[in-house]
């Protein structure tokens, strides 16, 4: 890992930091690289249930290292924005809720950064913007894709073509920060948010912001039947059952702190559902690769790959064999 990313846990919940303050936490090829060893880091650990994004001290991410591009061949350029594209496409993916802390100046790619989170809570000293034409530029890191999808075509193109910034009671108001918060409260706020999401079932949580992120390019009928076969699924989980039946017992749900168990009887049956209705390819699930329907129901292929997805701990999931005449389904853990 960098000596500029630092990655703290605290609990269920990991706190990212860029530590790079002479030069205002701006990224060049070693944060960057940094923030992808952290993210390593991440995803294996399966205690891990949400991830806060921070900078330290006045800045959160001044913006790209202008030094470091003031050379680059357009070649160098090109592999840059593809490596910082990469990175924050990782960050936007993973399966656990993220939570960018902008504490300070949120520039250019650190506008970025923080776009490719969940949510972006900002400190009232926040200044966030996205100033590359200025410096005969444009954002190479995400910022004209994911800005759009955040506020919208309109403040996109002011934020972008102007390049002014804003601050954080008007990154609030058109959308692009959830919540304001004075300096003091922003880290707290940000970790008990954090603590709450990664208190929730995993594998609701998880499907719901894959399916949201799935849908948002689909068109409504596909993302709506991607729902309908999400909420069937998470009716085959322990979570589910004793989240409901609590509900009705005592008015409220559960606080889920460990692991999850899925009913293999229950998934088996929604498995080939899914495999009827062809969504094995609409969910984008990792791994998975035609020559394994040749070799097994492929209702059992396709849950087999949505869980392991997932990554979630403690699952107990069907155990289909790889070889040929060999399938079956006994409990195990993932």
């Amino acid at each position: 890992m960098s000596e500029f990313v630092r990655l703290e846990k605290q609990e269920r919940v990991a706190v990212m930091t860029v530590d790079r303050p002479k030069a205002l936490n701006a990224l060049d090829r070693s944060v960057i690289e940094g923030i992808d060893g952290a993210l390593d880091r991440v995803e294996s650990d399966r205690e891990i249930g949400a991830l806060v994004v921070t900078g330290a001290g006045r800045a959160f991410v001044a913006g790209a290292d202008v030094a470091a591009m003031r050379t680059m061949t357009p070649l160098e350029a090109e592999a840059f924005s593809a490596l910082a594209h990469r990175v924050f496409s990782r960050l936007e993916g993973l399966a656990i809720p993220t939570i960018a802390a902008v504490n300070g100046f949120a520039l250019g790619g650190g506008c970025e950064l923080a776009l490719a989170c969940d949510f972006i809570f900002a400190s009232r000293e926040a200044k966030i913007g996205q100033p590359e034409t200025k410096l005969g530029l444009i954002p190479g890191f995400g910022g004209t894709s994911r800005l759009v999808r955040r506020v919208g075509l309109a403040w996109a193109k002011q934020l972008v073509l102007v390049g002014d910034p804003i601050d954080a009671e008007e990154a609030l108001r058109i959308g692009l920060a959830n919540r304001v918060f004075e300096a003091a409260e922003l880290l707290p706020a940000a970790l008990a948010t954090a603590r709450a999401v990664a208190s929730r079932a995993p594998v609701a949580t998880r499907l719901a912001k894959q399916i949201m992120q799935e849908g948002q390019d689909a068109d409504v009928r596909t993302a709506h039947s991607l729902e309908q076969r999400a909420f069937g699924l998470v009716f085959a989980t322990q979570d589910r059952v004793e989240g409901t039946t609590a509900f009705e017992e005592n008015g409220g749900g559960r606080a889920v702190k460990g692991g999850l168990k899925v009913n293999a009887d229950e998934i088996s049956r929604l498995a080939d559902r899914l495999a009827e209705a062809d969504h094995a390819e609409l969910l984008r699930i990792p791994g998975m690769k035609r020559s394994r329907a040749d070799l097994l129901p492929t209702g059992a292929v396709v849950v087999d790959a949505v869980m392991k997805s997932l990554d979630l701990p403690d699952l107990l999931i069907c155990d289909w064999g790889l070889r040929e005449g060999e399938s079956g389904c006994g409990g195990r853990t993932h």
